[in-house]
């Protein structure tokens, strides 16, 4: 990449661009409000000049040498910031720490030895786990019973002790006393 003052320019623009054409490497003139630049790209191969194609390969091209995220030197404007005022409770666009993802609700619980890398566990897992009083293994399952993802009462929700069970009872299999590690009516003497 070769910058360019005015007269250079001028003398690039009348020379004509496509005297490099034969030798397989192409020369592109950017002209930005600040300064001007040659660029020169070997050709890909079977791209042509006049197509569409190759003009959007080297706009992009001369985007990311120029003015692209992928220019060295360049930092961002925000790195290493922290921006409190708009983090958490301060953003306008906080929901108090509850969202909903595929159906089911999250809570925000950044201190639980099971939550996510953002800080977040499904709201049914936590009702289970002050209902037992434990955390849940990771190969414990709850199963909601109604398939409501987002009702999370104890009376709906059903703990299987692995993923196997589980993908059986979404199919009407009727899990056994052993397979069931919690569920509130057994709990009750109901069932």
């Amino acid at each position: 990449m070769i910058y360019l003052n005015r007269e250079q320019e001028a003398d690039f623009l009348y020379q004509k661009q496509d005297l490099s054409r034969r030798s397989g490497n192409f020369r592109f003139l950017f002209t930005a409000p600040k300064r001007s630049f040659l660029l020169e790209v070997k050709m890909p191969t079977g791209v042509y000049t006049r197509t569409k194609k190759y003009k959007r390969i080297m706009r992009l091209t001369a985007l990311k040498y120029e003015f692209g995220k992928w220019m060295k030197g360049k930092i961002p404007w925000n790195k290493g910031k922290k921006l409190p005022q708009f983090s958490g409770k301060n953003n306008p666009t906080w929901k108090g720490g509850k969202h909903i993802n595929q159906g089911y609700v999250y809570i925000l619980k950044s201190n639980h030895p099971f939550s996510k890398k953002s800080g977040y566990i499904a709201e049914h897992r936590l009702v289970l786990e002050n209902q037992l009083g434990r955390y849940l293994t990771k190969i414990e399952s709850p199963h909601h019973k109604n398939k409501i993802r987002n009702d999370n009462r104890i009376k709906n929700l059903m703990l299987l002790k692995d993923k196997a069970t589980h993908n059986k009872v979404d199919h009407g299999y009727k899990p056994k006393k052993e397979e069931v590690v919690f569920d509130y009516q057994m709990r009750k003497g109901i069932r």
